[in-house]
C-alpha cells in the first residue's frame, strides 16, 4: 500500500512538473503575442507617418515645380492676367494643371479626410484650369469626376 502511495506521489510530481512547463509555455505564448501586438502598433504608426510624409512631398513637389521653373511661372502669370498664351505656354500649363488634377484625384481616393477642399475650389476657379478639366476629365476616375462636378465646381 505504501508503495502505491509513493507511486501516486511520483505521478503527482510528474503531473505538477508538466503543468508548470505547460504554464510557462502558455505564458511565453502570451508574451509573444503581446510583443507582436506592440510591433504591429509601432509599424502602423510608422506607416501612417510615412504616408503623411509622402502626401506632404506630393504637395511640396508641386509648389517646388512652379518655383523652380521660371517659364512655368511666366506662363501662369500670363494666363492669370488674361494675356495671350503662346503654344509653349499652353503646353506647359496643360501639363502642370493636369498633374495637379491627378494629384487631387489621388488624394480623393487615398486621403480624402485630409483633402484641402477649399484649395481645390480655388484651383478650379481659373478659366484655364476649367478648360483643361473639360478637355481631360475623361482621363480621370468617373467617381472623382462626379464628386468634383457636384462639390468643387461652381456651376
Amino acid at each position: 500500500m505504501r508503495r502505491r502511495a509513493l507511486a501516486g506521489e511520483d505521478s503527482l510530481k510528474k503531473l505538477d512538473f508538466a503543468q508548470r512547463v505547460g504554464l510557462l509555455a502558455n505564458l511565453g505564448v502570451i508574451a509573444g503575442i503581446l510583443f507582436l501586438a506592440a510591433e504591429v502598433r509601432q509599424n502602423n504608426e510608422y506607416m501612417a507617418a510615412e504616408a503623411r510624409f509622402n502626401r506632404l512631398s506630393v504637395h511640396t513637389a508641386s509648389a517646388a515645380l512652379v518655383v523652380e521653373n521660371p517659364e512655368l511661372v511666366e506662363s501662369m502669370v500670363r494666363s492669370f492676367n488674361g494675356e495671350e498664351l503662346t503654344l509653349a505656354d499652353t503646353f506647359r500649363l496643360q501639363a502642370h494643371w493636369f498633374r495637379v488634377m491627378q494629384n487631387i484625384n489621388w488624394t480623393y481616393f487615398e486621403a480624402f479626410e485630409e483633402a484641402p477642399l477649399e484649395t481645390w475650389k480655388v484651383t478650379f476657379r481659373y478659366p484655364f484650369v476649367r478648360g483643361i478639366w473639360e478637355e481631360r476629365k475623361v482621363e480621370l476616375d468617373p467617381e472623382f469626376v462626379q464628386f468634383v462636378e457636384a462639390n468643387i465646381l461652381d456651376r
